[in-house]
Formats: C-alpha cells, sequence, structure tokens
C-alpha cells in the first residue's frame, strides 16, 4: 500500500464510495496507526463534495 511505503505503517480503510457525477467521496472506517501500533487517526465517516463551479456560455442564435 502506499501509506505503507510512504509512513512505514498501514492504513486500513473499510469502504470507500465516490459517484462521479456529483463528485461526492465517502471513506468510512479510516485507521491510521503509528510506528508502535497505537492509533494515530482514526475516522468513522469522512465525507468530502468537491464543489466546481461551471460557466456554461450562453448560446444565441440569430434568425
Amino acid at each position: 500500500m502506499y501509506s505503507q511505503e510512504m509512513l512505514g505503517v498501514a492504513m486500513s480503510v473499510e469502504q470507500v464510495e465516490f459517484n462521479p457525477l456529483t463528485l461526492e467521496l465517502k471513506i468510512k472506517n479510516l485507521h491510521l496507526p503509528d510506528d508502535g501500533g497505537k492509533t494515530l487517526l482514526s475516522l468513522g465517516e469522512l465525507y468530502l463534495n468537491i464543489g466546481v463551479k461551471r460557466y456554461s456560455p450562453c448560446l444565441q442564435y440569430c434568425t
């Protein structure tokens, strides 16, 4: 795993959900131990909503 290579510990995640239409990301039960095995970071649920504003061009029709 990438976290194990970078941090020297293995991060565990129970479930990851991503909705590409709404750009929502949910991560459930994330656990990151320290070098000694004690809990460094523990999250029950992490929710990210990546809000991207889109400006659609206005189309005008000439008749």
